[in-house]
């Protein structure tokens, strides 16, 4: 598996790029690429639209694309409509009033 360019690559390997990785790791055993890679990648809530106004019951998922500094947030627009999730792979731009933070499922308060 490798990162590059905050893209997660897997696969076996000729089919994983590694000449321009961040972070490159090799395995041998059957299947043990599938673990959340780099290891502390952040994790955070994810979710649109008026599921986003409760608090999160699930558990927080690893951001889809890595980065050193990273944050989760939380952004209620109106009493219907909110977004959770990573800056690094967020769907929308989130603005300024957005709440941010930067440790696992912190981004999990009520609206």
């Amino acid at each position: 598996m490798s990162i590059v360019d905050t893209i997660t690559y897997r696969g076996c390997g000729v089919e994983t790029p590694t000449t321009e990785a961040t972070y490159s790791k090799r395995c041998s055993a059957n299947l043990c690429n599938g673990s959340v890679y780099p290891p502390g990648r952040l994790k955070c809530h994810h979710c649109a639209s008026s599921n986003c106004m409760a608090a999160p019951t699930a558990k927080p998922v690893p951001c889809l694309y890595h980065q050193e500094v990273d944050h989760c947030y939380t952004e209620w627009f109106s009493a219907t409509l909110a977004y959770r999730g990573c800056i690094s792979d967020s769907n929308h731009t989130v603005s300024q009033t957005a709440r941010l933070c930067d440790y696992n499922g912190c981004n999990d308060a009520a609206a």
